[in-house]
């Protein structure tokens, strides 16, 4: 539900406004008579919109209504017809609505003015007019982050060898040190997947085998590593979070579950963790496998 501010000392205008939208489940109308009722209110539940009466509680310049700007971006002002206003058009006012307006018009801007900015939950203005479509926008509140989730978890085990393909011909020679790098991990349909920045720049694209474990895996839900400093075998603590209920419902820790599969490209890493958890691991090539045994005929 978006919310709107009425800054305006006329009991008509309350009245106005929130008959104007009364048919509107999607907004909610606060009215503030004074500059102390305002600044309480906005310190309780900042607004999406303010509508502000240029004259409100005996104000004559812009300034007040500047600061407003510093809660919303979305600011509408109130003016009588004859009303100078220069001096809010150079303070960068330019959303005006002339006393007397039509209902109608108050609608219209309204909704023009909460789909601006990035719209982000669903806003519907009713029909102006008996008969006349519902108009549609797209206006959404943000949605606040998920808590952060407990640390104490269960491990399991899996364990497949370290499969790494061969290098790109143009990664052929590289011999990049990732020591101190950060690693990432993120749970996808079929697997989990991590990319890693070396120094370099050069990014592993990880492939973990959890098939033993798929079931405890919810696919596109979120996972993270912790700082590790192990030698091969490559190992990684990974933490599978429930979509819905952003709990940890498994966790595969150091020597517990070992990279499967891995491929060099270059590239910049992109961080996706929710709680923004960075993981650090040293990935050291593995040794080369023994030469296979030699076979003698005479």
């Amino acid at each position: 539900m978006a919310k709107i501010l009425l800054l305006d000392d006329s009991p008509t205008m309350h009245r106005v406004v929130r008959l104007t939208f009364a048919d509107d489940h999607r907004l909610e109308i606060a009215v503030a008579r004074s500059r102390a009722e305002a600044d309480q209110t906005l310190s309780l539940q900042p607004p999406e919109l303010i509508i502000a009466y240029v004259r409100f509680d005996g104000l004559t310049d812009p300034r007040y209504f500047q600061t407003l700007r510093m809660v919303t971006s979305r600011v509408l002002l109130l003016a009588e017809s004859e009303e100078n206003l220069d001096q809010f058009t150079r303070a960068g006012f330019d959303r005006v609505l002339r006393k007397p307006f039509h209902s109608d018009e108050l609608r219209q801007v309204v909704e023009d003015m909460l789909n601006q900015d990035g719209p982000t939950v669903e806003y519907s203005v009713a029909s102006p007019l008996a008969g006349e479509p519902v108009e549609q926008s797209s206006f959404q509140l943000p949605v606040p982050p998920p808590p952060p989730p407990p640390s104490s978890l269960s491990p399991q085990r899996a364990t497949q060898a370290y499969q790494p393909k061969s290098n790109p011909p143009e990664q052929a020679n590289a011999q990049p040190s990732f020591a101190g790098s950060d690693l990432d991990v993120f749970s996808r349909p079929g697997g989990l997947t991590g990319s890693a920045t070396s120094p370099e720049n050069s990014i592993p694209q990880i492939t973990l085998d959890l098939s033993e474990f798929q079931k405890s895996i919810e696919s596109n839900s979120m996972v993270d590593s912790r700082p590790l400093m192990q030698p091969p075998p490559q190992s990684v603590i990974v933490r599978n979070y429930d979509p819905e209920e952003s709990q940890p419902v498994s966790q595969f820790s150091a020597d517990e579950i070992t990279i499967s599969e891995a491929s060099w490209r270059p590239g910049q890493r992109s961080s996706e963790n929710k709680d923004g958890a960075r993981a650090t691991q040293t990935l050291a090539p593995p040794p080369p496998p023994p030469p296979p045994p030699r076979s003698f005929q005479p």
